[in-house]
């Protein structure tokens, strides 16, 4: 509770992710067991997190292998930190053992190499294939052994460089003809701007010059001056594929040599204000104190947000993130953009309703700024406007898939449950525009009223030989209760009802009810709880915010990992990089982003569908798609 009240009450969050404070590691190595340690010695102010990171461990590594511990450290006690990869000082490698959380990207960038060099020492892997932990991969010994010890490491190519008293990168980088980035990329071990006097650092001896997309233009432009200035507009096509080429900032190899500092802006409405009152009056009551749904979804949605941004933490670059309580208008929203806060960023992840998300591209979307849509699913927004990437899937989609997994079954009697409402109206005869085309047969789908008190002629359209598929276009608790007692009785039918996730959280429920339907419900995510991975992620987010992630803790997680990696690697035009159909696995299952012809330039909308159905046990399973 503590933790959610610490972020409720401010408006604005504004961080920058940067580099950890360094600890001095230990040398000295034992083996217990089999399993190799370093042996530390605790001082004063360090504590769990900040030794795991010195280490390159998880805290939960650090846990596991001193039981005895507590969350406070000891100064001078001694702990030992789990060793993770095996190395010989002879070798050309190290052979690194992946552990849970990594990602190609974060260990190429850990260590100092691109993409590229990871596939000539690992030439036996698949590209663009993720790496598993427990995995055994190669990486340079050279390189990883200069993160521990200051000494150069080939001076056939590099200046050894002792820092004296005054000394700065800057004057470093003027002295040697160099760019602070070669510096960094020669020291990957460097922390920020900060020199310390007697380190010794490695200055490239020939430097090399990745040239501007403006030098890259004149120098294009002087290969057609020659040329009759009647005959350019016929060059102008190849001209721009030579530009296009020249300058493939699509290319993994060139990462973070498009920009260096970069702006996101997260738009969520945290309900601030609504909060503080139900608090108050919570308090003076002498109730529990508890905060809305809502606000409690989006602090974990941005608590998953924040364990992700710790995986980009690299001296190199400025990445501002600012965090934005938007409320559930456009009032704070407007005067965002007004006052220019919103206009230079390269991602802007929200707003969760729909009228904001047309408000702001409206006012913003000129191509520049790509819009990370994780809540909205409405298919006319990505028709209407560009740069817009819809996480959860629209209801058109999951109308389909819902049809496409009955379409499976042998013999269904499929009954689609309607209301009064036009909203249920326009659901149910889309439903069964879908559904006509997988049965022919009239009988076999159906449409039932619903007006409030009980399902009209029920009676008549079960069948006691086949499977009885209801699909509920109703969705409050109250309707869906009496619905449910209506079926209930059905005690000699073979039952399924599809309804929405929601329904879960409903009290007037019976856990029976849901049970003898068989309760199926749609999501976008699929979490393995059964992975090392997901595990340590769960760990992690327990020990820095007190409770258990969620689905929108694992979608913030996915959600960031993935965009931000795009972004520091191809820069602020990482969306052309983008295939018409992109796909990506994240903790919270497959992602599949489809570019329809329909939509806006550079629009996507995810396409992944996963059903679930109750079991006898109360337990739910993965009916569909099957193959995951």
């Amino acid at each position: 509770m503590k933790k959610y009240l610490s972020v409720v009450i401010f408006l604005c969050l504004t961080f920058t992710v940067c580099a950890q404070i360094q600890i001095e590691r230990s040398t000295e190595k034992v083996i217990i067991s089999g399993q190799k340690y370093y042996m530390h010695t605790v001082k004063t102010g360090q504590t769990l997190y900040s030794i795991s990171r010195a280490y390159n461990v998880r805290v939960s590594d650090i846990k596991a292998a001193n039981p005895e511990i507590n969350e406070t450290l000891k100064p001078e006690s001694v702990i030992k930190i789990p060793i993770f990869n095996e190395y010989d000082s002879g070798s050309e490698h190290i052979i690194y053992v992946v552990r849970p959380g990594d990602t190609l990207y974060s260990l190429c960038r850990k260590y100092g190499i691109t993409l590229d060099d990871f596939y000539v020492i690992n030439d036996d892997l698949k590209k663009n294939t993720p790496l598993k932990a427990g995995q055994k991969i190669k990486l340079p010994s050279a390189i990883v052994e200069n993160q521990i010890t200051d000494d150069c490491i080939d001076t056939t190519k590099y200046i050894c460089h002792l820092v004296i008293k005054g000394e700065t990168l800057y004057s470093l980088a003027k002295k040697y003809s160099v760019t602070n980035e070669e510096i960094f990329d020669a020291n990957p071990s460097l922390d920020g701007n900060k020199l310390k006097v007697g380190m010794v650092l490695q200055i490239p001896k020939i430097t090399s010059h990745t040239p501007s997309y403006h030098e890259l233009f004149i120098d294009s432009l002087s290969k057609v001056n020659s040329k009759d200035i009647a005959s350019l507009e016929d060059e102008y096509i190849d001209f721009d594929d030579e530009i296009a080429e020249l300058k493939n900032y699509c290319d993994s190899a060139l990462w973070y040599k498009n920009k260096k500092d970069f702006k996101v802006a997260i738009l969520l409405p945290f309900d601030t204000e609504e909060n503080m009152k139900d608090l108050y009056i919570q308090d003076k009551n002498n109730k529990k104190q508890t905060i809305g749904r809502l606000s409690k979804n989006m602090l974990s949605f941005y608590n998953g947000c924040l364990l992700a941004l710790d995986n980009f933490s690299d001296p190199e670059i400025d990445l501002n993130i600012n965090v934005y309580d938007i409320g559930r208008g456009n009032t704070i929203l407007g005067n965002l953009i007004t006052e220019g806060k919103l206009s230079e960023c390269d991602i802007i992840i929200g707003p969760a309703f729909k009228s904001q998300v047309e408000f702001i591209n409206d006012r913003l979307n000129d191509g520049e700024i790509t819009f990370l849509l994780p809540f909205v699913s409405e298919d006319d927004i990505l028709k209407k406007y560009s740069n817009n990437i819809m996480f959860t899937p629209n209801n058109i989609t999951v109308k389909e898939e819902i049809a496409n997994y009955i379409s499976t079954l042998i013999n269904p009697n499929i009954i689609i449950i309607q209301g009064t409402g036009g909203e249920s109206i326009k659901a149910a005869v889309e439903y069964q525009k879908i559904l006509k085309q997988y049965f022919t047969d009239e009988n076999t789908v159906k449409i039932i009223k619903y007006d409030g008190k009980e399902l009209s002629s029920l009676n008549s359209i079960v069948d006691k030989n086949l499977e009885n598929i209801f699909i509920s276009t109703i969705f409050d608790e109250a309707s869906t209760t009496q619905i449910l007692t209506n079926l209930f009785p059905l005690k000699d039918y073979d039952i399924t009802f599809f309804g929405n996730e929601n329904m879960l959280n409903y009290e007037t429920i019976d856990p029976l009810y849901y049970s003898k339907v068989k309760f199926t419900y749609h999501s976008h995510s699929n979490i393995n709880y059964k992975s090392s991975v997901t595990e340590n992620f769960i760990l992690i987010f327990r020990d820095n915010f007190l409770h258990e992630p969620d689905n929108y803790a694992f979608c913030g997680y996915d959600l960031m990992n993935e965009f931000i990696d795009l972004l520091l690697r191809h820069g602020k035009g990482f969306i052309d990089c983008l295939n018409k159909n992109f796909e990506y696995e994240g903790l919270s299952g497959k992602f599949n982003f489809v570019r329809n012809p329909a939509y806006g330039g550079h629009s996507y909308a995810n396409k992944t569908i996963y059903l679930y159905s109750l079991q006898p046990d109360y337990s739910f399973k993965l009916i569909y798609p099957l193959n995951d």
